[in-house]
This record gives C-alpha cells, sequence and structure tokens, in this order.
C-alpha cells in the first residue's frame, strides 16, 4: 500500500492534512508528512483501510493511478444522467462593468433576446435522445433579469415538458433587478431559486467600476439581498466577489458590511477573467491576494471547499452534456467564448447531427498542448490551465500558483472546522 498519487500532503504545524483531488476527501493526521503514508498504513484496520482504498486515498502497489485517474475522468465527462445547460438569453445589459468579457458583443445587432421557442424545443429534444434523469438550468446575460418575460416562459414550458422536480434552476446576476418590477415572486414560483449575485468591494470601489460610477448600484443590490433573504427562506443567495487589485483590501469591510446587515449568506470570490483587455484590473495569480481573501472569509465564518472555483477532471468544454446557448441560437463550447466561432459547435437545429457530433468530439478529445501536465498531481484540478486564457497569454504553468494560494487555504480550512 502507498498514497495514492493524487492524494496532497499538506504540513500543517505538527499535524499532516492529506487531500485527494478526485474524491475530494480530507483527512488530518496528528504525524509529520514524512510519518503520514506509514501511520495512515499501517494504523489503520482492515475497514479503514478499505474506506481510503475505495476514496483514492491510498492505492495498492501496482495500481496505476494515472489510468484509474483518466477512466474516472471519462466517465465524469460523459455522464448520461444530468443534461447542463447555460442559456444566455440575451447580451443586453443595464449596467457596464468595466472588465465585462462581453462588452465585445452587447451592441444593437447583438443585444436581442434568445427564440424561447427554439430553445425549449432543443431541450425537450435533447431530453428525449439522451433521457436525463435531471436537468441543470442557468439563466445568464447580458444581465438575465432584463429578460424576465423569457425566464418565466422558458421556465414554465420546461416544467410542464420535464417536469419541475426535475429541473434545478439558478441565475447569474448582478443583482440590480431582483423586484417585484422584474416579477422576481413569478421567477421563484417557477423554480428558480438559486442566484449568483455579483459584486465589485465596497461601495466606492463597486460603483466605480459599473458604469464608471454614475448611478451607483451598490446600495440597490444589498437593498434587494436583504429583501429577498427577509421574504423567500427556501431560495439559495450567493454573492460572487470579483476580485480585483484595487478591491482586493476590501474584502473585510465588505464581509463587515454584510454582518452588520444581518445579510448571512455565503460569500464565493473569482479573479477577473483575464481575457487580454482588463489589464489594469487583472490581479496577478503568483501573488497572495486570492489567499488573502479566503483567509479574511474564513475569519468572518465563511465555509469553503478546497479547490471549489477550479475544474474538475475537465471543463464544459470536454463534458459531453454541458450545453452552452448563445443568444444566437449557437451552441458553443466555453462560458468565455461565446459569440467565439472557434468555440462553436453547431446550430442548436443540428444538434445530434453527424456534423455536431464530428465537431463536438474535437472538443471533448481536448488535451493540454504540455504533454508534462497529466503527470501532475494537481491534473485532475487544473487540467493545463483554461484553454481559453492559454491561446491568448501562450501555455502558463500553475502549480507554483496552487500551492502558494490553494494549499494554503485547505490549511485555513481545516484549522477553521477544529476551532
Amino acid at each position: 500500500m502507498r498514497l495514492n498519487k493524487y492524494t496532497l500532503k499538506i504540513e500543517n504545524g505538527q499535524k499532516t492534512i492529506l487531500y485527494n483531488v478526485i474524491t475530494k476527501t480530507l483527512i488530518e493526521l496528528a504525524c509529520s508528512v514524512e510519518d503520514a503514508e506509514k501511520m495512515l498504513i499501517y494504523s489503520s484496520d482492515d475497514e479503514m483501510i478499505d474506506f481510503y482504498l475505495d476514496r483514492l486515498i491510498i492505492s495498492e502497489d501496482n495500481n496505476d493511478d494515472v489510468e484509474e485517474m483518466k477512466a474516472i475522468k471519462e466517465e465524469y465527462n460523459h455522464q448520461k444522467d444530468i443534461g447542463r445547460y447555460m442559456i444566455h438569453l440575451g447580451y443586453a445589459c443595464n449596467l457596464k462593468c468595466a472588465y465585462c468579457y462581453q462588452s465585445s458583443i452587447h451592441n444593437t445587432s447583438k443585444a436581442t433576446a434568445i427564440d424561447v421557442d427554439g430553445i425549449c424545443t432543443y431541450i425537450y429534444h435533447t431530453s428525449q435522445m439522451q433521457n436525463f434523469e435531471t436537468y441543470d438550468i442557468c439563466f445568464i446575460g447580458g444581465e438575465p433579469a432584463l429578460y424576465w418575460r423569457e425566464i418565466i416562459e422558458i421556465s414554465s414550458r420546461l416544467n410542464k415538458m420535464l417536469g419541475k422536480d426535475r429541473i434545478v434552476y439558478s441565475m447569474v446576476t448582478n443583482g440590480t433587478l431582483l423586484d417585484q418590477e422584474h416579477h422576481i415572486e413569478e421567477i421563484i414560483a417557477n423554480g428558480v431559486n438559486d442566484f449568483q449575485i455579483t459584486v465589485d468591494g465596497t461601495k466606492k470601489t463597486h460603483d466605480k467600476y459599473r458604469n464608471n460610477g454614475k448611478n451607483g448600484s451598490f446600495e440597490r443590490i444589498m437593498s434587494n439581498i436583504k429583501k429577498l433573504v427577509e421574504n423567500y427562506s427556501d431560495i439559495y443567495l450567493l454573492i460572487n466577489y470579483n476580485l480585483t487589485k484595487e478591491n482586493s483590501n476590501e474584502v473585510g469591510n465588505f464581509l463587515d458590511l454584510l454582518n452588520d446587515e444581518q445579510i448571512k449568506i455565503p460569500v464565493q470570490f473569482s479573479m477577473v477573467f483575464d481575457n487580454g483587455i482588463n489589464i489594469s484590473l487583472e490581479c496577478h495569480e503568483h501573488n497572495s491576494i486570492w489567499k488573502q481573501a479566503h483567509i479574511e472569509a474564513i475569519k468572518h465564518g465563511q465555509k469553503y471547499e478546497p479547490f471549489y472555483r477550479e475544474v474538475y477532471l475537465g471543463c464544459a468544454m470536454t463534458q459531453e452534456n454541458y450545453f452552452i446557448i448563445g443568444a444566437d441560437g449557437k451552441l458553443y463550447k466555453c462560458i468565455n467564448a461565446v459569440d467565439n466561432p472557434n468555440y462553436c459547435v453547431s446550430d442548436m437545429k443540428d444538434y445530434g447531427t453527424k456534423a455536431y457530433y464530428e465537431t463536438l468530439q474535437k472538443y471533448l478529445s481536448y488535451e493540454p498542448d504540455n504533454k508534462n501536465c497529466i503527470n501532475c498531481e494537481l491534473y485532475p484540478v487544473c487540467y493545463g490551465g483554461c484553454e481559453y486564457r492559454n491561446r491568448i497569454h501562450g501555455f502558463r504553468c500553475e502549480k507554483e500558483i496552487f500551492y502558494d494560494n490553494e494549499i494554503e487555504i485547505i490549511k485555513e480550512i481545516v484549522n477553521a472546522r477544529s476551532m
């Protein structure tokens, strides 16, 4: 017996954390890193050994961990039980965020809403061909709340076609329009009860990024969140804090504000996406901004799972049943590359054709250009880095970034749990 290749050994004071990046199993041992493998294997009974083998914490000496990981990856990327759909309702937005990756397609010719009949027919068609057990449907924009009529119509139809209890709906929104004027009550009644709301720091910085400080949206977002928390106990709210160079030092103040306002909902973080345009806003991952943001949040009582923002055995591009639908009615394979023909699979109407599957296979068979990646213990949560960003900037190994940030965050997660 030995530790699995994908089990990370993390020194944590006088203890050792073991974390498997495939099964997401985390344990802590009261010993040094050097003694962890021996202690785990030789101090465990048969039942615990079986558990550790099943969770890939350890492996038999003759096990091929890489081939085992590949098999798990293939099964995950070709799973048949769930259909995932990300629907771009349209690209119109009531704000103009400085870092928006969709800025190039926010124009009159492309700001129309998606064809409701087409999208419902398409999803029903895929459900009949694939026979999914459940459906994960996410509405996105532009600002999706501008398209509240389409959300209500699509969800209402799909609930009848597929069964409401089989569908999980969510929405990624700037939060400014989550009010009765935009029929939030009817949206929730139709099953859309998972909202990810984006913010950009405390009021001054947030409002600076949104519409260059004009018609500040921060207070309106906070007011809408409070109303949702007070009026709808059965919905799930998540704040996504977009980290930039400028707002990374405001995390503590923002979380203090939430506590003062009695807003007790999860806060996660995203780095402003490096699309070659947002140079002045980007956080270079080699610094400690990502780590420090999470340390501050954990101090404020926020809870996280390791690597929660990273890919898992691939991304949407490599998942057979992950459908990213542009407002133009085309199917894409990268959330950041909607409207980019290099990532377009086909029109919705061509789903299931020979041409569709031939194009799809190019994405499903994607492997990182750097062939050494597959031998890395972080491969299941990195996958050679974002292919889209690699095309813009060229390949850059992120292993050092992970160890400087994500591994340190794991320590904070474990330490917070033991307090």
